[in-house]
């Protein structure tokens, strides 16, 4: 059985920031979303990695995406492609905003994955 594509929006309010998922959509699907949430970006899609995460500075918001991508040539392993997009996405979100990582105290980093990988997993996994 075919996973049925999908994409959804969630904030990262403390941080002032919105992730975009794109799961499993189709390269003109993509085409249309980015166009319509990102008017005048460029995103060139390559298909041969199993996910892609970036930014885009968008009306006052940092706009963050991942695209979760599956073909013949490419099986994912969702969990672990969540846990390191997420990863990408949380370092964006401090690299913004001049967080540094601090091994004294990671606290802050440790929440704010497990809140990424945590609204990405509810997301792609409710029906």
């Amino acid at each position: 059985m075919k996973e049925k594509s999908k994409s959804f929006i969630f904030t990262v309010d403390v941080y002032n920031a919105r992730v975009h998922i794109l799961y499993l959509l189709s390269d003109e699907e993509v085409k249309t979303y980015v166009d319509e949430n990102f008017p005048g970006a460029v995103y060139n899609r390559n298909g041969t990695k199993a996910a892609f995460s970036g930014a885009i500075d968008a009306d006052g918001y940092c706009e963050y995406f991942v695209d979760f991508i599956y073909s013949s040539k490419n099986k994912i392993y969702l969990h672990d492609t969540i846990a390191h997009e997420a990863h990408h996405i949380t370092q964006y979100i401090f690299d913004d905003r001049g967080v540094k990582s601090d091994r004294e105290n990671s606290e802050p980093e440790a929440y704010l994955l497990g809140y990424i990988v945590r609204k990405i997993t509810e997301g792609i996994f409710s029906k």
